[in-house]
């Protein structure tokens, strides 16, 4: 070998660069995978993943999923293995997804999410049926109809029908005396069309002066009521001293905690227990208060602050309970209600009054030819007769009203136990009043002598 020759040493140098260059390329793409992945963290959507966790968890604890159609459960955070990074920051207690069974194997999913500066709020309540649902967002609530099997015969309002098929009519109350049962829960409307007629102000608010707008009025009325004290002199007015009226109401019995000297435990129903059709759980033990039937409150909560003051007595037979409010005024009470009427010395106004109205474009409603919508109390889920139109804002759940007859010998038909839907704990106490041992969905469901149907509200995450 050349002693002059550094071929070799030469090839060894020029090695080393690339070396250097290669292992600068690989440092380089680690980063680049890293930033990528820290980014993806940062920008995962937190409801998808807690959505798809808890699908994987679900799926594998089978036993959790909700059982009956109408029930749901709320599956923790904290029970939910290998959520990512993006949840990382969440509240494992408040932070859950809500599963509601709508039909079978079919489910709603709901996220609710307590993760630092995402915290999930809804829209209002709307009434819907499950299409309107919208996956990993709506969340659910329902309502029930409680039924059993009995013999006899249903006969529908109007006309006595007997074919369900041939009712077209929906109500939201019984619309005439013995029809007191609810069937086929449907979303309805009121209908209407467009006529050349009085627009009323305000939906026929009884005015003593025209307002803005409408300078025509139909005939004279008389409009009483109290005051606590002396209004204006009025040319249209009456003015004399006299007992005025008021109307208020406070917390009602709505449930009663029974218990029996020789059972243990304790029954829940909607019954004062020793009025119980039973021989068992005749004591009381709690009286639980409501003013909306569904949460429990004190005993002396107001529900309904106090309404105007009226010309006419509010109290009743039924208002058993007498007393005197803050101020010093008389009252008599529903106690079964709440309803109270309150009444003192004032002054009782006389006004005379009109429905005032313009000529133009106005709802004529279905069947009633009303232009007042609160006139109208027929509901239809269908188009019911040509050229009228859809009320969008009536939008609620009515019913086909019926009575039942009863008859042994007759075939056995679905009856309903109420005449409104109500809310779970108001479903099961029905079912054991009617002497069924039933605590769950699930425990009606096994049984073919009772069932519910459901309505749907939901309302979708801001």
């Amino acid at each position: 070998m050349n002693e002059n020759d550094n071929s070799y040493y030469a090839s060894q140098d020029r090695r080393i660069p690339w070396l250097k260059i290669l292992l600068i390329i690989v440092f380089f793409i680690i980063i680049i995978i890293l930033i990528a992945v820290i980014a993806s963290n940062k920008n995962a959507n937190p409801y998808d993943d807690l959505f798809n966790k808890t699908k994987i968890y679900l799926n594998s604890n089978s036993d959790k999923y909700p059982k009956a159609v109408g029930e749901c459960k709320n599956i923790y955070l904290s029970e939910i293995e290998q959520a990512n990074k993006s949840l990382k920051t969440c509240n494992t207690k408040n932070t859950y997804v809500k599963v509601c069974k709508l039909d079978n194997n079919e489910y709603q999913y709901t996220p609710v999410l307590s993760c630092g500066n995402i915290n999930t709020q809804f829209n209002d309540w709307i009434i819907g049926t499950k299409t309107n649902l919208k996956q990993n967002n709506s969340d659910v609530e329902f309502r029930f109809i409680p039924e059993q099997l009995q013999n006899g015969e249903k006969i529908y309002y109007p006309n006595e029908e007997k074919n369900i098929n041939k009712i077209s009519t929906y109500y939201i109350s019984s619309p005439d005396d013995g029809y007191d049962k609810i069937d086929s829960p449907t979303i309805t409307y009121k209908w209407y069309n467009e006529v050349t007629g009085k627009d009323y102000y305000n939906d026929g608010e009884l005015l003593p002066t025209a307002p803005n707008g409408y300078s025509n009025h139909d005939e004279k009325e008389i409009k009483k009521y109290g005051s606590l004290t002396k209004p204006s002199e009025e040319n249209y007015r009456k003015i004399e001293e006299g007992t005025i009226y008021a109307v208020e109401y406070v917390a009602y019995p709505y449930k009663y905690e029974c218990y029996d000297k020789k059972l243990s435990g304790t029954i829940i129903t909607p019954t004062l227990c020793e009025k119980r059709d039973s021989q068992t759980f005749k004591n009381t033990k709690k009286v639980h208060y409501t003013c909306d039937g569904k949460k429990d409150v004190d005993q002396n909560t107001i529900c309904k602050t106090r309404g105007e003051w009226l010309a006419d007595s509010c109290s009743a037979k039924t208002q058993t309970q007498t007393g005197k409010t803050n101020e010093g005024y008389t009252y008599t009470r529903n106690v079964i209600t709440g309803y109270t009427c309150i009444q003192t010395k004032g002054f009782v106004i006389s006004d005379e009054v009109y429905k005032w109205y313009k000529e133009g474009q106005v709802k004529k409603y279905y069947p009633s030819q009303s232009t007042i919508s609160k006139e109208e109390n027929t509901y239809y889920s269908s188009v019911p007769t040509s050229g009228v139109m859809k009320d969008e804002s009536s939008i609620t759940y009515a019913y086909k009203y019926y009575k039942f007859k009863e008859d042994k010998h007759a075939s056995s038909v679905w009856v309903s136990l109420t005449d409104r839907s109500l809310t779970l704990e108001e479903l099961i106490n029905t079912f054991k009043e009617a002497g069924f041992e039933v605590n769950t969905l699930e425990d009606i469901e096994k049984n073919d002598k009772i069932r519910y149907q459901i309505e749907i509200s939901y309302r979708d995450r801001k």
